[in-house]
């Protein structure tokens, strides 16, 4: 299985921010006011491979009181679609918003406050991600490691063949867990 790994500066300046920095490797929101939030998307990344079923994002955060993070996951197997999304994520016109507004017709999976999902249903070999954090007027929530997994490996494929039940089934999903 193979991942990619955001835990550094370096992995999230390649990326869009807004009223977000990175500091010792964290994901931090620069100003957490009430009603504040801060937007981050991630640079597209790339399986390879046509048709890539995703297995599993995690991220490492600290959520305090009254603060929230939503992930947003997008997919595209078309090259030309992944070029309009590096434009639009280099464009300095539009704002964080208009950004995520954008790249609408690609979200594939929408969660939030949760440290893990499974991304079985996602299926492009293009994925990209953004992060919003709200404060809470004292501080903001914190983001220390993102990783992203594929392709997707079963592990009911390890068991005896009486335990298979096709993709999907309830005891891969369990195992993947």
């Amino acid at each position: 299985m193979e991942y990619f790994l955001f835990n550094k500066a370096l992995d999230y300046d390649r990326g869009f921010m807004e009223n977000v920095s990175s500091k010792d490797g964290m994901l931090c929101m620069e100003d957490s006011g009430s009603g504040k939030k801060g937007i981050f998307i991630s640079r597209v990344l790339d399986s390879r491979e046509s048709r890539t079923r995703w297995q599993r994002f995690s991220a490492c955060q600290d959520l305090f009181p009254n603060t929230s993070v939503e992930y947003r996951i997008y997919g595209t197997d078309e090259e030309s679609r992944k070029d309009d999304i590096i434009m639009i994520l280099k464009s300095g016109a539009d704002s964080g918003g208009e950004k995520l507004k954008k790249m609408e017709p690609f979200l594939k999976l929408r969660f939030a406050n949760r440290r893990e999902t499974l991304l079985n249903q996602v299926t492009e070999r293009y994925l990209w991600f953004s992060v919003t954090l709200w404060g809470n007027g004292e501080r903001g929530p914190q983001i220390s490691e993102i990783q992203v997994f594929f392709p997707w490996e079963s592990l009911a494929s390890w068991l005896p063949e009486l335990y298979s039940t096709g993709a999907g089934g309830f005891l891969e999903r369990y195992l993947a867990i």
